[in-house]
Formats: structure tokens, C-alpha cells, sequence
């Protein structure tokens, strides 16, 4: 059974095995949306059991995981109800088959390296909530 979201507050999921990578993406998160409720989780069955739980305003995918496969789960999330409201990013390297399935699917892509944090930011910026604002779960661009 799905959760909702606590009074519409953002939310983010980030998956990678790696824990400087998931402490730095939740730095970046926080630098846009400093309330936000972060979760990590370091393995695909996790993933996919949190999505199924409640689906995050943010899935962000680190795609150098080698133990699971972070294209399948964008493709949960987004065919999961409400998956086309969720903002979903994907970082690191992406193989060139995987490329034009992640942007059909909607999926932001950076590549790791000197200008992630700002490009994470800025698009953060651009569709985070009012903070005082209720919401639907959706993020439109501003």
C-alpha cells in the first residue's frame, strides 16, 4: 500500500551503493530544498520496495551502481500511479543504449564531475514548491 507524502512535503529517494556519493547528492538536494524528507537505500530490492510504498517527488538514480540496474527502476517509478508527477534524475555514466529510453522516459541526466552540484541545484530551483505552499504532488517549472 502507497503512503502519501506527509502534507505534501518533497521528497526524495536516492539510490547508490556507494555512501559518499548518496551523503553528497543529499547535500545537493538539501542546497535546493533545505525541508526536504531524504531517503537513501543502496540496493535495487530496496529501491523498488520504497517505491512501491510511496512514490518520492524525487527519484535520483546514481547509474555506476554495478549491483543493480537503475534504468529498471526509473521505469517502475514512472509506470508506477502518479509516476509521471515524480521528478526523476539519473548521474554517472550512462551507456549509449540506455540514453534514448531515459529521455523518453523524462529523466534528467548529469554526468558526474565539477558542475553536478549546480546542475542538480538549478533544476531544483526551478520546480521546487513554496514552502509554504500545499500541493498536489506536482512540481511544475516556474
Amino acid at each position: 500500500m502507497r503512503e502519501p507524502s506527509k502534507a505534501g512535503r518533497f521528497s526524495g529517494l536516492i539510490v547508490t551503493a556507494d555512501a559518499n556519493v548518496a551523503q553528497m547528492l543529499t547535500l545537493y538536494v538539501r542546497a535546493a530544498v533545505p525541508d526536504a524528507e531524504i531517503q537513501t537505500v543502496a540496493d535495487e530490492r530496496e529501491a523498488l520496495k520504497t517505491v512501491r510504498r510511496r512514490l518520492p517527488s524525487l527519484l535520483l538514480v546514481d547509474l555506476d551502481n554495478r549491483r543493480m540496474n537503475g534504468v529498471e527502476i526509473v521505469m517502475y517509478a514512472r509506470g508506477a500511479s502518479g509516476g509521471d508527477r515524480a521528478l526523476v534524475f539519473a548521474v554517472g555514466s550512462i551507456r549509449d543504449a540506455d540514453l534514448p529510453l531515459l529521455r523518453q522516459l523524462g529523466v534528467k541526466i548529469f554526468p558526474k564531475g565539477e558542475h553536478l552540484m549546480k546542475n542538480i541545484v538549478s533544476q531544483l530551483e526551478r520546480v521546487r514548491p513554496h514552502p509554504t505552499a500545499r500541493h498536489d504532488g506536482r512540481y511544475a517549472k516556474r
